[in-house]
């Protein structure tokens, strides 16, 4: 849960003094059907902190649970208020391809580097590398 993922990076950035963090959280409050204003706050929470520390932030839209799965508009809102890049396609993608997953819920080899790509791509174009 995004809680739980707030909790832990305090302790993980400064454990590992990241200069770059990708944040990917939001799943299981949706799965758990959380109200979408809660994850949004704990991942603007998570971008504040990242920074704090140093870091350069991305993040990875989580999509919702639906016949066509595309990102909460939240993210919109964060993009545009904190100025973050956000990767919003590669997860709606690959959960709506099951020859990229291994189960109903967790990618295969070739799901997971489509995801990498997608990230790299996003990394890319935003000049991080």
């Amino acid at each position: 849960m995004s809680s739980a993922g707030l909790e832990r990076l305090k302790t993980e950035l400064t454990r590992w003094k990241p200069k770059l963090v990708l944040i990917c959280h939001g799943g299981n409050d949706i799965l758990r059907r959380l109200p979408g204003s809660a994850t949004e706050q704990n991942l603007r929470k998570m971008v504040a902190l990242t920074r704090e520390s140093g870091a350069e932030v991305l993040l990875i839209a989580v999509p919702n649970v639906s016949l066509f799965p595309k990102a909460p508009s939240y993210y919109a809102s964060i993009e545009t208020d904190l100025n973050v890049p956000i990767e919003y396609g590669v997860l709606s993608d690959l959960q709506s391809d099951n020859s990229k997953k291994s189960d109903a819920v967790y990618f295969n080899s070739t799901g997971y580097r489509k995801f990498a790509e997608a990230v790299l791509e996003l990394l890319v174009s935003e000049g991080a590398i």
